[in-house]
């Protein structure tokens, strides 16, 4: 289970290059194992895609999940509060606090990494993600992921087949090595 864990990992970027240094083929496109990873990753982020999609509806036909708004100061901490009293003072939109530079002769370290910036981290969305580690795990699923589980039951199972795949691929790869990694990563 754990294989599959850290392929699964790997396809987020997620997992330190462990996969690729166990089992680099799965970089390689021309590889049978890199045809088999590639194919993974585009079903695993269609699948969360049409994911996202279904939480975006129910999210706007409010069934299932509800947003609080908190009306006062009382409840928020002192950054919150100064952060709040700066935003109303200078009218800067939320989403723009943090590109503005402190003074005119500084320069912030996030405006400075533009192509960190410039890149789109992709992510599963985290209850996609809970699904997928619940069926690697074989874990029980509740009601609304069961729901979430059977619409998209066909392509789940076999991204889970071929993660299986992929995971044995990469326990055999040098098994020796594998095990005294696995042992290390238990221990400490």
């Amino acid at each position: 289970m754990i294989p599959m864990i850290m392929i699964l990992k790997s396809c987020e970027g997620d997992d330190k290059l462990i996969c690729e240094h166990f089992l680099p083929d799965i970089t390689k496109p021309e590889n049978k194992l890199g045809i088999m990873y590639g194919q993974v990753k585009k079903v695993l982020y269609e699948s969360n895609e049409i994911f996202n999609m279904k939480k975006e509806t129910e999210i706007a036909q409010n069934n299932s999940i509800k947003f609080g708004v908190r009306s006062n100061l009382i409840d928020r901490s002192p950054f919150q509060k100064r952060e709040y009293n700066m935003s109303e003072n200078k009218r800067i939109p939320r989403r723009d606090r943090f590109n503005v530079s402190p003074s005119p002769g500084y320069k912030t370290l996030l405006k400075s990494n533009k192509n960190a910036m410039n890149k789109p981290i992709e992510r599963l969305n985290y209850g996609f993600y809970n699904l997928l580690e619940k069926r690697v795990l074989t874990i029980d699923l509740d009601e609304k992921e069961n729901y979430a589980y059977s619409v998209e039951r066909d392509k789940i199972d076999g991204v889970l087949h071929k993660i299986k795949i992929l995971s044995i691929e990469l326990e055999r790869k040098d098994p020796l090595e594998w095990n005294t990694f696995l042992d290390v990563a238990l221990e400490s």
